[in-house]
């Protein structure tokens, strides 16, 4: 079921720039354009940024990210027009966000609740009983009304960017229960300094700042906001700290309501909703503050569903939680078997991104390569294949 959507519209993220920039004079040859490979995971879509700074995607066409409404699935990814120069991805649970060299950010995918960030929106939408979809659907990538643009983020409903004099956020912080809609279809900026990285939960907003702090916002559902308290009465529109973490070098989070932090002494802490044992702690208990994970060298980590995915600085994926579709990749295809704390996904090595949505894996190794498990019911494994899971990493085909 689709998180409730609590976000404040005013999102502002102030960083202080730390140096000059250094100015290099213009090649006569530009070199070829060259990003880190990265995946990730939408409701029912995946995503993958090749080197060369195309995008493509697969999957689930019910929600159309990239194509045709006439069309139900692709079981092999297909390339997002228009796109190029793209340094880095984002899905929510109904758009895609991409962030180009250039400081621009553009989506596609559906837009009622302004997460374009172009000025559009249809507040009317959550009324439409006719289920006009398409109406408020975009094809094509958009391009929003922001730029130098550093870093990217999308929930559920909304956008967040992170530039070096501020960030911009916009989209739905809707609270359905009472009536009362908020809609913030361009970006606009609000009152915390010092932010370096953000990261977006499924109704939740995330900073670090440059301090080591970490501060939180939005809905508090599993008790995501880290702050202590479980009831859904401390959903917060402004940021608040969480007093509890401090030297923390990365933030992850992604749809669970769960959100991880990784300290300067490579501790990993966890806290949030916990139903499917996907903060790792070795319970199915949700956590309300900060507790920590028995994983080292942590890279990353991204956790949907009951389900968590981390890599390592050594490149290789662990997974914990629920095994819903084989999604923890160890070769167990039953869907009741779970896993408390993490475990390493076999054959897989020199791994550079993970991300998982609604039992749906991927992993971009260095090589250029892309794999995925779990979930194939729109195609997610990108293979071709028909079967309706895979329990072990199968290779995209591109």
């Amino acid at each position: 079921m689709k998180l409730k959507r609590i976000l404040p519209i005013l999102l502002a993220l102030s960083l202080v720039a730390g140096a000059a920039a250094v100015l290099q004079a213009a090649s006569a040859h530009q070199p070829a354009f060259q990003t880190a490979p990265q995946v990730v995971a939408g409701e029912g879509q995946n995503y993958l940024l090749k080197s060369d700074g195309t995008v493509w995607a697969w999957g689930d066409a019910a929600y159309t990210l990239w194509s045709s409404p006439s069309v139900s699935y692709f079981s092999v990814p297909q390339q997002v027009l228009g796109l190029t120069n793209v340094k880095s991805i984002a899905a929510g649970y109904d758009h895609a966000v991409a962030l180009k060299d250039d400081g621009t950010v553009w989506s596609w995918g559906y837009w009622f609740y302004g997460q374009f960030g172009d000025g559009n929106y249809d507040s009317a939408f959550e009324a439409d009983t006719q289920g006009l979809y398409a109406d408020y659907l975009n094809l094509t990538p958009t391009q929003a009304n922001i730029s130098g643009v550093t870093a990217i983020a999308a929930g559920d409903g909304f956008t967040a960017a992170l530039k070096s004099n501020g960030t911009g956020g916009w989209g739905d912080p809707t609270e359905e229960d009472i009536g009362e809609e908020w809609l913030q279809p361009t970006p606009a900026q609000a009152t915390i300094t010092g932010v370096t990285a953000i990261a977006a939960g499924a109704d939740t907003l995330y900073a670090l700042k440059s301090d080591g702090t970490v501060w939180a916002w939005g809905g508090n559902f599993g008790g995501a906001l880290g702050l202590g308290v479980s009831s859904s009465a401390a959903d917060r529109f402004t940021p608040g700290k969480i007093s509890s973490l401090s030297g923390i070098t990365a933030i992850f989070a992604n749809e669970a309501s769960s959100a991880f932090a990784l300290k300067n002494n490579g501790t990993l802490y966890a806290w949030g909703y916990n139903k499917g044992g996907q903060l790792g702690d070795g319970s199915s208990t949700n956590r309300t503050a900060p507790v920590t994970i028995s994983l080292s060298n942590t890279k990353s980590v991204s956790a949907s569903g009951n389900t968590a995915v981390a890599v390592k600085t050594d490149g290789t994926v662990w997974t914990w939680g629920t095994n819903s579709s084989g999604a923890l990749g160890t070769g167990n295809a039953s869907n009741t078997a779970k896993s408390l704390t993490p475990q390493q996904v076999p054959g897989l090595s020199g791994v550079v991104s993970a991300d998982t949505r609604i039992a749906s894996v991927l992993a971009a190794k260095s090589d250029g390569t892309f794999w995925a498990w779990g979930q194939n019911t729109y195609g997610q494994l990108g293979n071709g294949s028909s079967a309706a899971q895979n329990s072990v990493p199968v290779r995209v085909t591109l």
